[in-house]
């Protein structure tokens, strides 16, 4: 399958579809005050939580949510989105804090490390995608084309390409040398909410919150 390929049939948005009024920040947003550990959760506590894993380091640097967070590829930092529009890096050993970017208007709601290391990219609620070099935090490129806030980015696996999934509906396809648009792809009758590449790079796959998922 092309990964730019689509299946242009129609599904039918509900009332909790990111597109409409109970989109990110609203009352069915993922992480919101609704939002409740299910059955099975262990949350921060229980038997799995104190026999299996250990806490390294808790990770403090400005207020409000953390809407995203991505490890570069050689395991050497970890990058995570929020409030205030800002994308931070830590060190992923020590837990230090080593750039905090800013460039988005509003919140971060995703972000993604090339696979090569050498580029991050966030999503933000100000329907931009912006590419940031991974080691000085300058800003690479701003992508624009999404009307809307853009949700997810993932990185093709030969790190050629990047996608961006907004609440527009489309799914969009960068130039990740360049920051050119390559093509927008419909589908979905609603916002979609998460991109994923196949390893393989043969397939790409979008969701959204009706529980449609295209590939």
């Amino acid at each position: 399958m092309d990964p730019a390929s689509t299946n242009n049939s129609n599904d039918s948005g509900g009332p909790d579809d990111p597109g409409g009024p109970d989109g990110p920040g609203g009352p069915d947003d993922p992480g919101g005050p609704d939002d409740s550990d299910g059955p099975g959760d262990s949350g921060d506590s229980g038997e799995m939580a104190s026999s299996k894993w250990q806490q390294r380091a808790s990770l403090a640097g400005g207020p409000g949510e953390v809407r995203g967070l991505a490890y570069r590829p050689d395991g050497t930092q970890l990058a995570t989105g929020g409030a205030g529009g800002t994308v931070r890096v830590w060190d992923a050993d020590s837990g230090a804090k080593i750039h905090s970017i800013s460039g988005h208007k509003d919140r971060v709601l995703g972000v993604a490390y090339r696979p090569d290391g050498t580029q991050l990219a966030s999503a933000g609620d100000d329907g931009t995608v912006k590419i940031w070099d991974a080691d000085t935090g300058a800003n690479a490129f701003t992508l624009s084309g999404h009307n809307g806030w853009v949700w997810g980015v993932a990185y093709r696996p030969d790190g050629t390409q990047l996608a961006s999934a907004g609440r527009d509906g489309t799914v969009r396809i960068w130039d990740a040398d360049t920051g050119a648009e390559v093509r927008s792809i419909s589908g979905h009758n609603g916002g979609v909410w998460g991109v994923a590449y196949r390893p393989d790079g043969t397939q790409l796959a979008s969701a959204r919150r009706g529980g449609r998922t295209r590939g």
